[in-house]
């Protein structure tokens, strides 16, 4: 096979080959000033793109970039805590450091890359026994790190780089060929099993891509890669066979610059199957029931090898999509209608969404006297500090009698289903948005304001960003919300809606409320402006990261 793996041009005026000694890297990375992270990333990627472009021996190469990855590893952790978890887009300066982590892992991968493409085209007429398995280990981490790129890309729902998914399944086909692909080896960085293989490392690339990448949070994304650093292994990869047909089987074109589809009978595989490969994950997907089952009998599945804290609430939401893009072969319920000249008004956060649809007015509690004992009687300015509370995300502490004009914006519609739309627009900088955001949607002609979530974000540029929306109910009602700690002291005033009941779609009335609220049977107060209702909470029906979606049933107070 022809190997056209992308790497730098070397500079041949290099003549201090001396600093490229392994014993010398070793020492130099040992002098890193690690408690300046800022100092310690900027010396670390230069002197790993210095060593990508400099002439040295192949098994030199090798050693530093095995001594350079608990390095990088430290560095890109330390950089992530810088924008983790921010809306979209990015601020400049959070933008840069985002690129850079990336790259991070493009460096890394490109001196994998140089490895390979020596070994290969020095030994290909002979590339058996000892010379072959030479390539197990830059194989495996070359995977590694092309798919922690993909990994950064769907995080920041950017396009991956030109040629990924072609380099990539390259890799698997050289070692597939040669009978490498389940000789286990070493790790470190991967610290949820004892041994890895460039199988795993391939099935852990595709299940990331096949995970419906574009409608996850951030936040659950990273959390899907550490549970695929455990699970992968659950599912299986085999040359395609058009004979062999299964459930939750998805076909993988080893020629394409893409990751893998469902396999369906358009997609059968045809001409050389030596180019297909099929990836079934039934029995992943049966693991993945037990891990559900469990948490229906009020259990959390057994971490296995992953952080004890590993299945949280969070964790289980994240089952259950991985479940439909895994275990189901998922079909678009409603047809999309392209449009032309339309525009969305939408506006993001708790907050301003209680002011728009109070008719752009402050809310007012129904009386002075609120709950069990005297209350104020404005709207808490703080989030109650009781135990299971947290704070949203990035909605603003305060009071909700005024929005934020920065969360209004106007979109373009793309397209439009009847569940959902598709958006665009361009030069928002202003505003902030992530998948799993509720929004508050009006349309041209329209007083009311009804509310949807976002399914799924992409920046196609550093001022293009398209998003898909779910509708979630045509209004809502503004309500105010306060808790009780366990010691019985009253939270303040938040900011909850209620989303009315739907009979037509089956949907019962449902409160949305700021992250942490719910508990099953938990007593909470509330007030439409109107009147003091004391509600139990039931069933928890959507989590998010700026929210909790959840049912509930009215107690005499």
């Amino acid at each position: 096979m022809e190997l056209t793996l992308s790497t730098p041009a070397l500079n041949n005026d290099s003549q201090d080959s001396d600093q490229h000694k392994p014993e010398q890297v070793q020492a130099w990375l040992q002098r890193l000033p690690l408690i300046n992270i800022n100092e310690t990333s900027h010396q670390l990627h230069k002197a790993l793109m210095a060593a990508n472009r400099a002439p040295m021996k192949e098994e030199w190469r090798l050693q530093n970039l095995e001594a350079f990855r608990e390095f990088v590893r430290l560095v890109t952790e330390k950089l992530e805590q810088k924008y983790n978890n921010k809306p979209l887009p990015l601020s400049e300066e959070d933008g840069l450091t985002a690129e850079l982590v990336r790259h991070f892992q493009i460096e890394m991968a490109n001196g994998y890359k140089k490895f390979i493409n020596d070994v290969y085209r020095r030994y290909k007429p002979k590339l058996t026994g000892k010379n072959a398995a030479a390539l197990v280990v830059p194989i495996h981490r070359a995977i590694r790190y092309l798919t922690a790129t993909l990994l950064h890309s769907y995080q920041f729902y950017t396009l991956c780089p030109v040629g990924t998914w072609h380099e990539i399944h390259q890799l698997f086909k050289l070692a597939d060929n040669h009978q490498l692909t389940d000789i286990e080896i070493d790790d470190p960085l991967n610290t949820a099993i004892p041994k890895s293989s460039i199988a795993h490392a391939y099935k852990q690339a595709l299940l990331l891509d096949l995970s419906d990448p574009y409608h996850l949070s951030a936040g659950m994304m990273s959390k899907v890669g550490k549970y695929l650093d455990r699970w992968a292994s659950q599912s299986t990869i085999k040359r395609a066979d058009p004979e062999l047909r299964d459930s939750c089987q998805f076909l993988i074109n080893a020629t394409a610059d893409r990751g893998g589809e469902v396999l369906t009978e358009a997609s059968c595989p045809e001409g050389d199957p030596k180019n297909c490969y099929l990836l079934t994950t039934l029995e992943l997907a049966r693991t993945i029931h037990g891990q559900l089952s469990a948490y229906k009998d009020g259990d959390k599945p057994i971490p296995d090898g992953l952080d004890e804290n590993f299945f949280n609430q969070n964790t289980h939401q994240m089952l259950l999509r991985l479940i439909n893009s895994w275990g189901v072969n998922p079909k678009r319920i409603f047809p999309r209608t392209a449009q032309d000249e339309k525009t969305i008004e939408l506006i993001f956060g708790l907050k301003s969404i209680c002011f728009y649809t109070n008719h752009g007015h402050k809310f007012i509690t129904s009386a002075e006297l609120m709950g069990p004992n005297k209350q104020r009687t404005r709207i808490g300015s703080l989030y109650a500090k009781t135990e299971s509370l947290e704070e949203p995300d990035h909605e603003p502490a305060g009071i909700f009698d005024e929005a934020d004009s920065q969360n209004h914006s106007t979109w373009d519609l793309i397209d439009e289903s009847a569940g959902g739309l598709a958006l665009g627009a361009t030069d928002l900088t202003h505003v902030k948005v992530r998948v799993g955001d509720l929004a508050g949607i009006q349309e041209r002609g329209e007083k009311s304001w009804g509310l949807a979530i976002v399914r799924w974000v992409k920046c196609l540029s550093a001022n293009k960003m398209e998003i898909g929306i779910q509708r979630l109910a045509p209004r809502a009602k503004p309500v105010a919300i306060k808790v009780l700690s366990s010691n019985n002291e009253e939270s303040e005033f938040m900011p909850g809606i209620l989303v009315p009941e739907l009979p037509a779609l089956k949907q019962a009335e449902t409160l949305i409320t700021p992250r942490g609220i719910f508990k099953p049977d938990r007593i909470i107060y509330m007030d439409d402006g109107n009147m003091l209702y004391r509600i139990k909470s039931k069933e928890l029906a959507e989590l998010t990261g700026a929210f909790e979606r959840f049912h509930y049933g009215e107690v005499d107070i």
